[in-house]
C-alpha cells in the first residue's frame, strides 16, 4: 500500500508510469518540489539511514553519526530488486560495503550513496558542476557498479571531503589532551579573554589563557587545526561551556574507574564533611577509603567522589543524601564496612545521628570518628592548659621570627672558625 502526501522540497523514491510499454512502473530517485502530491511506498527504515539525511542541514551530531554510526545492513539483509534491474537480476552486493569503506546503502531510497561525500561535498567536478550519484541522488545502477565506485574513489571532491572527515573526527582530541593538561598540572583554564578566533599573531601581547595558549601552541604542529582556529569566529568546541563538558565528561570517566576498583574491593568505608563555601551553599565533601591490588602490592586509597549540596543538616536528611549518593555513583552500600565523620551529634549521635541510622540499613558500617577532626578537638581542649597554650604562642612566635626573608638570607647563628687561620690560637 502506498500513502498520498503533500511535502515540501524532499528526495525520495516516487512511482512513475513510463510511456515505453517494455517498462513497466519503476522507482526512481526523483526532487519532488513544493507542494507536488505523490505516492510514497510504505517502507521501514532505521532511523540511522543515511537516507534521512539527504539535502539536509546537517549538524555536527548528524556529521558524527553518518561518519560513526550510519546504518549498516545486516549480512543476511535480503537486497531489493529494483524494478530497472528486475530482468537482469541485479541488486546491491552487501561485500561492497566492506570493499569501498565510505559506501553506504540506504533502504530508504534502496540504493547506495558515499557518506563522505553526503557529509562535506558541496560542489564536485571541473568548474563546480551539480553533484549527482552517490552523492544527492542514490545509485542503483549495479551493473556498472564497480566502475562507478572506483571512479568516484578517485575524485577530487571525494578525497577532500575524505579529509575533512578527518579532520572533523579528530578535531575534538587536542581540545580534549589541552584540558586534560590543565587539569593534571592543577592549572587555571580562563585567562583575560576566554572567546573568539585564537589569534597566531606574534603581535597579540593578550592573555587569553592557560588552555588557549597551550591549545595555540599545540595547533601550530596541526595545520587544520591552526585554520581552523584562526577561520572559524565562533570556535566550536573550545568555548568556557564546551570547556565545563568536557571536564565533567573527563570526571564521569574518573568516577566510574573509581567506583569499579572499590567495587572489586568488596568492602569500603565512607567518608564525609560538610562546609559552606563562598556562595552560602553547604556542600558535603563524598569520599571513599578502600584497599586496591593484591598481595604484598596491596594498597590504602582514599578517594574523592563527588560534591552534594545539602539543604538540611539533620542526621536524618545527611545519612540519606549520603546513601543516594554513593547509589548515584554505582557503589554497592552492601560493601560498606567503616563510617569516618567528625564528633558533631548530628553525625555521630546514637539516637538519631547518621552513623546510626546508617548502621539501622548496614550493620557492618562502624563508626570511627575522624582522626584529623580528633587531633583538632585534642589541640584545642589541651590549649585551655596555660603551660601548653604557652608553649604554642612560643612555637608560633619562633617560627614568624625565622620565617621572615631577611632572617632566612643571614648565615647560620653558630660561628665556627676556620682551623687553618686559628690553629695556633
Amino acid at each position: 500500500m502506498s500513502n498520498k502526501r503533500k511535502i515540501t522540497t524532499y528526495f525520495t523514491c516516487s512511482t512513475t508510469k513510463h510511456s515505453n510499454s517494455d517498462e513497466k512502473n519503476s522507482k526512481i530517485p526523483k526532487i519532488i518540489t513544493e507542494n507536488e502530491v505523490v505516492d510514497l511506498p510504505a517502507v521501514d527504515f532505521n532511523a540511522h539511514d543515511i537516507g534521512c539525511y539527504i539535502n539536509s542541514t546537517l549538524t555536527d551530531a548528524d556529521r558524527y553519526l553518518i561518519l560513526k554510526d550510519v546504518w549498516i545492513p545486516p549480512a543476511t539483509y535480503t537486497y531489493p530488486l529494483l524494478d530497472c534491474n528486475a530482468k537482469r537480476g541485479l541488486k546491491f552486493k552487501h561485500h561492497w560495503l566492506n570493499a569501498y569503506n565510505w559506501l553506504a546503502y540506504s533502504k530508504k531510497y534502496q540504493g547506495a550513496f558515499c557518506k563522505f561525500c553526503v557529509v562535506f561535498s558541496k560542489v564536485g567536478g571541473v568548474g563546480g558542476q551539480k553533484l549527482g550519484t552517490l552523492v544527492v541522488e542514490a545509485f542503483t545502477n549495479y551493473k556498472k557498479a564497480t566502475e562507478v565506485f572506483k571512479k568516484h574513489g578517485n575524485l577530487e571532491y571525494h578525497k577532500t571531503a575524505l579529509l575533512k572527515s578527518d579532520n572533523f573526527l579528530n578535531r575534538l582530541i587536542p581540545i580534549i589532551e589541552c584540558i586534560m593538561l590543565c587539569g593534571q598540572q592543577e592549572i587555571a583554564l580562563r585567562g583575560h579573554r576566554d572567546y573568539g578566533p585564537i589569534c597566531f599573531s606574534s603581535e597579540s601581547n593578550e592573555n587569553q589563557g592557560n588552555f588557549r595558549a597551550i591549545l595555540k601552541y599545540k595547533a601550530k604542529d596541526i595545520d587544520y587545526m591552526k585554520s581552523y582556529l584562526e577561520t572559524h569566529s565562533k570556535n566550536k568546541y573550545i568555548s568556557n561551556r564546551i570547556q565545563n563538558e568536557i571536564i565533567e565528561t573527563c570526571g564521569d570517566i574518573i568516577l566510574k574507574k573509581i567506583v569499579k576498583i572499590v567495587n572489586d574491593s568488596g568492602f569500603f568505608s565512607v567518608l564525609v564533611d560538610e562546609t559552606t563555601d563562598v556562595s552560602v551553599k553547604e556542600q558535603l565533601t563524598l569520599c571513599v577509603r578502600y584497599l586496591s591490588g593484591s598481595g604484598e602490592n596491596v594498597c590504602i586509597n582514599e578517594s574523592f567522589l563527588k560534591f552534594i549540596e545539602v539543604q538540611s543538616l539533620t542526621g536524618e536528611n545527611l545519612a540519606k543524601v549520603i546513601l543516594n549518593g554513593l547509589n548515584a555513583c554505582g557503589i554497592d552500600c552492601n560493601n560498606m564496612v567503616g563510617q569516618g565523620y567528625d564528633g558533631a551529634n548530628n553525625m555521630s549521635g546514637h539516637l538519631k545521628g547518621v552513623q546510626t541510622i546508617i548502621r539501622d540499613s548496614y550493620p557492618k558500617a562502624l563508626y570511627v570518628h575522624c582522626a584529623a577532626h580528633g587531633l583538632n578537638l585534642a589541640v584545642s581542649k589541651a590549649s585551655n592548659i596555660q603551660p601548653i597554650r604557652n608553649c604554642l604562642g612560643i612555637i608560633e612566635k619562633m617560627y614568624s621570627f625565622f620565617n621572615s626573608p631577611k632572617r632566612q638570607t643571614v648565615p647560620a647563628l653558630g660561628f665556627v672558625r676556620p682551623r687553618a687561620k686559628y690553629a695556633n690560637c
